[in-house]
C-alpha cells in the first residue's frame, strides 16, 4: 500500500546554515564583550548593595572598623574606602573565553576570607547571570545565521 509521504531537505541550504552556525561559534568575542560589560556593571553594583553575586548581604563591619573608617574620613560602606576596588572590576573577552577579574591586590582576601577577614564574595557568575549570558550568545548566533 504505497502512499508515501516524503520531504526533502535541500542539502545546500542545510550545509549553509550549519556553516553559518559553525562560523558564528568560532569567535564569540562580540557577544562575550556584551556579556562582560553587563557582568562588570552587575559586580560594581554589589558595592552599592553590599552583597555577593547571589544578593546575600556581606557580613557587617565590626564596630572597631567602622570607628577607624570614620576617624580616617572614609565612607562607612563595606569594602569601600576610595572606590578603587569597585573600579578595578574588569573583563576580557577573546574568541570563546570570558574572564571576569579585579586588579585590586586586596580583593582576593575578601573573596575567600582569611583568619581575620570574613568572606565577602565580589566575583561570581550566578545561574541567572549564566542564563543572561547564554541568551546574549544565542541571540548573536541567531542573528549571524539569519544574516
Amino acid at each position: 500500500g504505497g502512499n508515501l509521504t516524503k520531504i526533502t531537505v535541500d542539502d545546500k541550504q542545510l550545509k549553509s546554515v550549519l556553516g553559518k552556525i559553525s562560523s558564528a561559534c568560532r569567535d564569540l568575542t562580540p557577544p562575550l564583550t556584551g556579556w562582560g560589560r553587563k557582568l562588570v556593571e552587575q559586580t560594581r553594583s554589589q558595592f552599592v548593595t553590599e552583597s555577593d553575586p547571589d544578593g546575600d548581604r556581606w557580613e557587617d563591619l565590626k564596630p572597631s572598623t567602622l570607628l577607624q573608617k570614620e576617624r580616617l574620613g572614609f565612607p562607612s560602606t563595606i569594602l569601600t574606602r576610595t572606590g578603587a576596588m569597585a573600579a578595578s572590576i574588569r573583563f576580557k573577552a577573546v574568541a570563546r573565553q570570558l574572564d571576569l577579574s579585579s586588579s585590586s591586590p586586596y580583593l582576593k582576601y575578601h573573596q575567600e576570607g582569611t583568619g581575620r577577614l570574613p568572606e565577602r564574595k565580589v566575583l561570581g557568575i550566578t545561574s541567572d547571570r549564566k542564563n543572561e549570558g547564554a541568551g546574549i550568545i544565542r541571540a548573536y548566533i541567531k542573528g549571524r545565521v539569519r544574516g
